[in-house]
């Protein structure tokens, strides 16, 4: 009977965390009230809007065109509104990113039309997989041995503790992407079947259509799966490895995704691996740079002298120093000045290796983190643009937030591992409610020195925009505007806040007698 007890009030405990953090989600989603930004019919570029950099437009007009005229192809109005993040090839236009946020966006463009609330349905499609990534970290944090509150409390912090936040109320493949990285590991742990080996390649393979660097990082888990399909066999003379054809599995996954990565570059590039990406973007339309929220203007009239793509190699090694200390040490987007709590993370497999636990798992899972890391820190633009926090990073703090689970359980009963999270958890969550409510493009270094109107180029510009009272929520503008848009923020920091706190509570108590550990 005790168990049944205990078993409905870990049940009611979920049950609060979701909503909480779905509720909290909804607080947060961008818009205002009234027309045009309400329903978006004129798309507004405002900044705090959806539509405020060019990351999200491109991959809405590749929805709109699907769900519209069932083409990848933009008319004039589309490929204006997604410039310049645009490709013209054969004269025709297309999105320069890969297609597979926007496929996912199309039954939620579709359902949001007959509301007339269709940008507020296509973008709600990435916050579920941000409120999905939750449950994914809490679940895989228990498989190395956190308990049921300190794994709920991985994920809540990687949704509320870091620019994921952000994240999940735009259309960009960052939150997504980290989903289906996170179904493939769970699909590798664990006993193997063959339904386990086709999920990973049904993931494995939607992951490269949503972007091309995510296939690096899922080398990692896909190395871990083929680890359990190889026998060693040692004798006096010799070392004989055998291989289980039972991993080919992966493959009928994996091969539907590759035929429609294929298709889509064919469609668009004419040859079936050449990437949109390669082409590079076009300036057909001139656009004026680093300024968000400013209209696209028209076309110029001799528009063919300015159809000449731009190309550049996207990864530098020479880059690297550069890179390594935008994305780690920086003012301007590293994890130190934007969600230091997922640092407390690497206690979490430090745990598990002075342990000897699940060593194969660390190994992957911070191979993938450290594989994120050292791509991105190569990449030509390590700012990720205009940008909130370090952006291409978002993989790598979902794999740092699992360990943060475990941290969690082992040391959490600790005054030196207390106090450091708590102070981390309170910034980071402060600091990230403050970039999901106000604006998601903050400016470049080498960008910000320039502009002809100072802009700081850290999240003081999100300050400066909460005090003049720009607050980008829509349920803010809805029901909340008789409080000021910095007692909005601290309001839903103070309900994320507290959440925390009794989590930690939860995972650091002593267990009763007679119960047992669950994950």
């Amino acid at each position: 009977m005790s168990y049944k007890i205990m078993a409905k009030a870990r049940l009611i405990n979920i049950l609060l965390v979701a909503v909480i953090a779905l509720f909290t989600l909804l607080l947060c989603v961008k818009g205002a009230a009234g027309k045009p930004i309400y329903f978006q019919t004129e798309k507004s570029t405002v900044v705090g809007g959806p539509f405020e950099s060019s990351n999200n437009t491109s991959r809405y007009a590749l929805t709109e065109s699907l769900a519209e005229r069932g083409t990848v192809f933009f008319n004039t109005d589309e490929a204006k509104f997604a410039s310049p993040d645009l490709v013209r090839h054969n004269g025709k236009f297309f999105s320069i990113f890969m297609p597979g946020i926007s496929y996912i966006g199309v039954p939620f463009y579709l359902i949001g039309k007959y509301f007339g609330l269709q940008q507020l349905f296509t973008y709600f499609s990435v916050t579920l997989f941000g409120f999905l990534n939750l449950f994914l970290i809490a679940r895989i944090a228990s498989k190395l041995g956190a308990n049921l509150y300190a794994s709920l409390l991985a994920g809540f912090l990687f949704l509320f503790g870091t620019n994921a936040l952000s994240y999940s109320l735009f259309y960009t493949q960052h939150i997504t992407g980290v989903s289906f990285l996170l179904i493939a590991l769970l699909a590798a742990l664990g006993k193997r079947t063959l339904l386990k080996n086709v999920i990973f390649g049904v993931f494995a393979g939607a992951s490269i259509l949503l972007d091309i660097p995510n296939l690096i990082f899922m080398l990692p888990i896909g190395i871990y799966l083929l680890s359990h399909y190889i026998k060693r066999e040692k004798n006096e003379s010799n070392i004989r490895l055998s291989f289980n054809m039972k991993f080919m599995t992966v493959l009928f996954g994996l091969i539907p995704f590759l035929v429609i990565f294929a298709w889509y570059n064919l469609q668009t590039t004419g040859s079936p691996l050449q990437l949109g990406q390669s082409l590079g973007q076009t300036n057909y339309f001139k656009t004026e740079v680093a300024t968000p929220g400013k209209p696209l203007p028209e076309k110029k009239a001799n528009a063919e002298e300015s159809t000449a793509p731009t190309h550049a190699l996207p990864f530098m090694p020479r880059e690297q120093i550069t890179g390594f200390y935008v994305l780690l040490t920086s003012d301007e987007r590293s994890w130190i000045f934007y969600s230091p709590i997922v640092w407390l993370g690497a206690l979490g497999f430090f745990h598990l290796y002075r342990r000897r636990r699940d060593i194969g798992v660390a190994n992957t899972i911070v191979s993938v983190a450290l594989l994120n890391i050292l791509v991105y820190s190569m990449f030509a633009d390590p700012w990720g643009g205009w940008a909130f926090g370090p952006r291409y990073l978002i993989p790598a703090a979902a794999m740092l937030c699992i360990g943060l689970g475990v941290a969690v359980h082992a040391y959490g009963k600790r005054i030196w591992f207390l106090i450091p999270f708590a102070l981390a958890t309170l910034y980071s969550i402060g600091i990230n409610v403050l970039g999901a409510l106000t604006t998601g493009a903050v400016p470049p270094k080498p960008e910000a020195e320039h502009l002809l109107s100072h802009i700081p180029y850290t999240y003081l510009y999100n300050i400066q925009l909460a005090q003049d009272g720009k607050i980008s929520s829509l349920f803010y503008h809805l029901f909340f505007t008789n409080i000021s848009g910095l007692t909005y923020i601290i309001f839903i920091s103070a309900i994320l806040s507290v959440t925390v706190g009794l989590l930690y509570q939860l995972a650091v108590a002593p267990k009763k007698k007679g119960s047992t550990h669950e994950g």
